[in-house]
């Protein structure tokens, strides 16, 4: 074998081979010739009872006997079933401080390796030198940025809220034939840890989970495209969420973007593997689901759809649970942040009892232009389990799927809104203009055909404004695109305006940075001005007509705050305030004595978005986002639509970084000189900087030669380090290069400071003549 190898390694060698190999390789040539088969492969057991046995036992193991399944099934289902013992036991430790961290058992899905998955899992408990070497150096504990803790005690926050989605894979479990290799999502586990959060929640020993195909024949993620008609709740408090899909479930194509098509739950292609798309704080994201269910007897506890064979309804609520960190996570939120999150447009919540005259107008040509509507009544949703006198539930959220204004029989007109029930039964109002109630036989078929009145039992029904308002506490109001149209106040016969769009949208994120930005609110105005500060520059409009003013929506949302599954990270309360500006600079404490405020958000209220409508007239405004107490970090993101040509920048470079740099280099004495950035020659940069009293040389922008002193200092430093092409296999060496090349630099600085004179002198003549 060995002579084999070295003769094959010849004839491919570039190489003249040794003598006695080609005497070797000859004698071998001629022996096969002569029909000799000397060299051969030996197994190593031959002969040797005991590996011979063994060998025998390995493959009768593996070999398919006359039985009703091999053995290798047999292990196969022995492991799956000793893992979900494991899994029980491990679900009934909570107090256990890994429990948290890693709720399943199975490696971690983001790299399936042993080693990796030991090194992952105490990475995300803390245990690390980099979050405990503070304790041996006797220094302080490294603070996470992002979350402002210490990453001793918020290590798993931190790893785990911030690890990105898994990558859709497959995993191995369950123990039957067909669903061998069905995708298990163990991020989001099959497991207690996925329904509840809290402690204090009972737990369901009879929940069992099963896939769509377990518990009907051919299931299907969508049944004939998606209806509002297609959503009932369950069991969880998320109606807020639940009637926001129904909001949006009246426009397919939008849903098309949230539930990808071609997803089967059975049959050719099925892989255990569901995707959907939430907007999220400016762009969408893709979250993975497997498709196991919680039941109980063979039922689906939480939402499901009419239509026994769809569960898009389940499948989209459980991804939206994944979001949020568990199902109970999901027990009472805001409509306008679900809408938000389906659609990426802009919500607009208004309080009945203080909203504006030319609301239901409003209402009616939103509804019109296809805007997606909810609204909610009074009350403790945690008690929304039955109906009152009214057939209405308290604490609990409804869709608005259509408004209308109806001419009736008497020549009198009625103003009415079409509401739906997301529990999708019998439970609706039984006031005036329900389904039975005889004011629609003043309505002409016609007209009923019009605004698709039926009698379904199905949780919709309609009922006045006037009602409406009395009844309800909040309506929400979402569109892609804002409609900035003024609205007149409500009046007989008011006609359904074309509408108004905004044309233009910027957005920006920034962050409160504690000790920094986080000023708080103008109770302490010298805090106040310490706030992140936004310029808003708004150009004239081209065809102004009668109405000079521009319309603006402008809306402020922090982020990454709605998780219950870690009480510290409650939702800040925050607004902003917009003043009027002359020029476009940061401005400062005694800025704020004079500047006229133009308007706000209203009071500081502790939701993820708040926003402000405004009719103002061009020029530079400032936007100043803040939070009601000082030193309450966190990010957030701002986005202003208009209908007009609008610039949105933020002021905060110059003062938070050039001008304290500047400082250190030369005090208080030192000359601001451009370069070839185009904002640093800008108009803005000029008065920011001449607020601060700081001088600007009077230099060319853009001009060939106007860094003489940069580039000349750059090329020495460089040329010295790096000359003939020398490498450096050490930082240290490197470090000592750099040192020695900075000292001969000192040699060349006199050559480098006359030649910047000279060339200063001649632009300054140049600029004189």
């Amino acid at each position: 074998m060995v002579i084999q190898n070295v003769y094959t390694f010849f004839l491919r060698s570039l190489y003249v081979p040794h003598p006695v190999a080609l005497d070797i390789l000859s004698i071998l040539q001629f022996l096969r010739n002569e029909g000799f088969n000397i060299f051969c492969w030996v197994p190593s057991h031959v002969g040797i009872s005991g590996n011979e046995t063994a060998d025998t036992i390995a493959k009768f193991a593996s070999a398919f006997l006359p039985r009703p399944f091999p053995y290798c099934d047999i292990k196969k289902f022995l492991v799956s079933h000793l893992f979900s013992v494991w899994q029980q036991k491990w679900d009934r430790l909570i107090n256990n401080k890994l429990h948290s961290i890693k709720p399943s058992i199975s490696l971690w899905s983001v790299l399936p390796i042993r080693q990796v998955d030991e090194k992952l899992t105490r990475l995300r408990i803390g245990h690390t030198r980099f979050s405990h070497k503070h304790l041996i150096f006797g220094e302080r504990a490294p603070v996470c940025p992002a979350y402002h803790t210490h990453f001793t005690q918020g290590a798993s926050i931190a790893i785990v809220e911030d690890i990105g989605y898994p990558t859709a894979r497959e995993s191995s479990m369950t123990n039957g034939s067909e669903d061998d290799r069905l995708f298990l999502d163990n991020d989001f586990p099959p497991s207690e840890t996925t329904l509840y959060h809290s402690n204090k929640r009972q737990r369901d020993p009879q929940i069992v989970w099963l896939r769509p195909h377990e518990l009907i024949v051919r299931p299907e993620l969508l049944v004939d495209g998606v209806s509002r008609h297609d959503i009932v709740q369950g069991i969880l408090a998320d109606c807020w969420f639940l009637s926001s899909c129904s909001a949006v479930a009246q426009r397919p194509d939008l849903m098309e973007k949230v539930i990808p098509s071609n997803q089967p739950l059975s049959g050719e292609g099925y892989k255990g593997i569901v995707t959907f798309r939430f907007w999220r704080f400016g762009h969408w994201i893709t979250v993975y689901v497997d498709d196991l269910l919680p039941t109980k007897k063979r039922k689906l506890i939480y939402s499901r759809s009419s239509e026994p064979r769809e569960f898009w309804v389940s499948l989209l609520e459980k991804a939206y649970a994944k979001l949020h960190g568990s199902y109970e996570a999901l027990e009472g939120g805001q409509a306008m942040d679900a809408l938000v999150d389906l659609t990426g447009g802009l919500a607009e919540m208004y309080v009945l009892e203080s909203a504006p005259p030319h609301l239901y107008n409003f209402l009616l040509q939103a509804s019109t232009n296809g805007a997606f509507i909810t609204c909610s009544r009074k009350g403790d949703w945690k008690e929304s389990r039955k109906a009152d006198s009214n057939g209405l539930v308290s604490g609990h959220a409804y869709t608005i799927s259509a408004v209308a204004t109806v001419k009736l029989s008497t020549g009198s007109e009625a103003y009415l809104v079409r509401i739906r029930n997301p529990w999708g039964n019998d439970t609706e109002w039984n006031g005036k203009w329900n389904d039975s109630d005889t004011n629609w036989h003043n309505v002409d078929l016609n007209t009923k055909e019009k605004i698709d009145y039926s009698k379904r039992g199905d949780g919709e029904f309609w009922m006045s404004y006037q009602d409406f308002c009395r009844e309800f506490e909040e309506v929400t109001i979402c569109s892609l695109t804002p409609d900035l149209t003024h609205h007149p106040t409500l009046k007989n016969n008011a006609a359904v305006e074309a509408p108004h769009p905004a044309t233009v949208m910027k957005s920006i994120h920034g962050r409160w940075e504690e000790g920094k930005s986080c000023g708080g609110s103008r109770n302490n105005l010298v805090s106040f001005a310490n706030n992140p500060q936004f310029l808003l520059t708004l150009s004239p409009k081209t065809n102004q007509g009668n109405d000079s003013k521009c319309n603006i929506v402008i809306a402020l949302m922090q982020l990454r705050r709605r998780c219950v599954r870690h009480p510290r990270r409650k939702m800040l309360q925050i607004a902003f305030v917009i003043f009027k500006v002359t020029e476009p600079v940061r401005q400062t404490l005694q800025n704020f004595l004079h500047i006229e405020e133009i308007g706000n958000s209203g009071p500081y209220v502790n939701y993820r978005e708040v926003f402000g409508r405004f009719q103002i007239n061009s020029g530079h405004y400032l936007i100043v986002p803040a939070t009601f107490e000082p030193d309450s970090p966190g990010s957030f993101f701002i986005r202003v639509y208009s209908d007009t040509q609008i610039t949105l920048s933020y002021q905060e470079t110059l003062s938070n970084h050039s001008l304290p740099f500047g400082e250190i280099l030369g005090g208080t004495d030192w000359t601001f000189k451009s370069d070839k950035t185009s904002i640093h020659p800008s108009k803005s940069t000029s008065q920011s900087l001449r607020s601060y009293m700081v001088p600007i040389l009077n230099w060319p922008a853009l001009n060939s030669d106007h860094s003489p002193h940069r580039k000349r200092v750059g090329n020495l430093h460089t040329c010295s380090v790096y000359q003939n092409g020398k490498p450096y296999s050490s930082v240290e060496e490197l470090r000592a290069a750099i040192e020695d090349a900075s000292f001969q630099l000192k040699l060349e600085y006199k050559a480098v400071e006359n030649r910047v004179f000279h060339l200063t002198e001649c632009k300054r003549a140049m600029i004189k003549s």
